[in-house]
């Protein structure tokens, strides 16, 4: 089953928030019976990582100083640049026919220790029966991200949270990964 543009561009969480460290672990749903997980780390900075530990194992990071971002893949050891602002998720890909515009409502819930607001889509996408999602304004981080349609289930969520700062050199990647251009 081919998943909808708007839902690929769901997965991938905030990335660009100042002076919020923070070292995380996550999993999601990626179509039924796969699931996916990795970590995620953001310095004061705003330098962001972004693993994933299932095949094919990649890691994303981003480098907000510079607006650099790098792929790298841990399978052939390469690594990819771009420079420019982080596409995702892309806005042109939120949704096939028209602009989503998200608010945060007043329904709050605490996760991983974090003030939560709920997260209001509108418009809601077509054919989705639930549509979940928690954020932590101050953080800029998603912490659950559930939506429902009548084929599929997807769920994005932090299953730790460490509020700390990341060590620096998970933010370089290897000297002797291959880059390609």
């Amino acid at each position: 089953m081919v998943q909808p543009d708007w839902l690929n561009a769901r997965i991938v969480p905030p990335l660009t928030v100042l002076e919020r460290p923070l070292a995380a672990s996550w999993r999601a749903s990626a179509g039924p019976g796969r699931e996916l997980a990795g970590t995620w780390c953001r310095d004061a900075r705003g330098d962001t990582r972004l693993d994933y530990d299932d095949p094919p194992r990649i890691s994303r990071l981003w480098k907000p100083a510079t607006h650099t971002m790098a792929w790298l893949s841990h399978a052939d050891r390469t690594v990819r640049i771009a420079l420019g602002k982080p596409k995702f998720p892309a806005p042109d890909r939120w949704a096939p026919t028209r602009p989503w515009r998200f608010s945060f409502t007043a329904e709050r819930r605490v996760i991983h220790g974090l003030d939560c607001a709920r997260v209001e889509l509108s418009p809601p996408p077509i054919g989705v029966v639930r549509d979940e999602l928690w954020a932590a304004p101050e953080w800029g981080l998603v912490l659950l991200d559930v939506l429902e349609t009548a084929e599929f289930q997807h769920r994005w969520e932090i299953t730790e949270l460490d509020r700390s700062e990341p060590q620096q050199e998970i933010f370089i990647w290897p000297a002797d990964y291959r880059r390609l251009d």
